[in-house]
């Protein structure tokens, strides 16, 4: 069992350099050494970047999507040899995501296109009991019709990102099902 974290903050970690900036400041004069420059930064990154026989890995690593694995050669192994499987849970608070969870759906996209299968593992139990995060306060408790709706919301935002049919089709569940 591998555990991976992933990371939406990647730009925190990593200079963003123009060339166009680095132009207008008078760093760089011709097309040629933008070329050049644009060239070398990209040489440099990719010597920066382990290389991965998956193509699961080498996506996630080089869009910053991962930010701690337990055990990177085994899952780049796991990818590599076969179909892997991985899942994410979202709580049914909302009748939709918000764009914190954007790495997260982008991550399950990724498995599926490199020949893995997502599940989505929707909270309609856990959504019933509250936030368990130690926060102040205890979320707002809400109707089974509510979180009935707001889990078909959540169904339609998937819909748009992960194949639902075919040989590594997403699969979603809930774990009101077994809670």
């Amino acid at each position: 069992s591998v555990a991976i974290t992933a990371t939406s903050t990647p730009s925190s970690e990593v200079p963003l350099i123009n060339p166009i900036t680095l132009m207008r400041l008078g760093l760089i004069w011709s097309f040629t050494s933008r070329v050049a420059l644009i060239e070398t930064i990209a040489y440099a990154m990719e010597k920066a970047m382990p290389a991965y026989n998956s193509d699961l890995m080498t996506v996630l690593t080089a869009r910053g999507y991962l930010y701690q694995c337990t055990d990177e050669a085994a899952l780049d192994k796991a990818a590599s040899d076969g179909q892997i499987t991985g899942y994410i849970g979202f709580d049914c608070t909302a009748p939709s995501l918000h764009v914190g969870s954007l790495v997260q759906i982008m991550m399950l996209r990724h498995l599926q296109q490199s020949g893995g299968t997502p599940i989505v593992l929707l909270g309609g139990g856990t959504t019933k009991i509250g936030d368990p995060s130690g926060k102040d306060k205890s979320r707002q408790m809400l109707t089974q019709e509510q979180i009935d709706a707001n889990k078909e919301g959540i169904r339609r935002v998937f819909a748009k990102f992960l194949d639902f049919d075919g040989p590594n089709a997403a699969v979603m569940v809930d774990n009101d099902d077994w809670l």
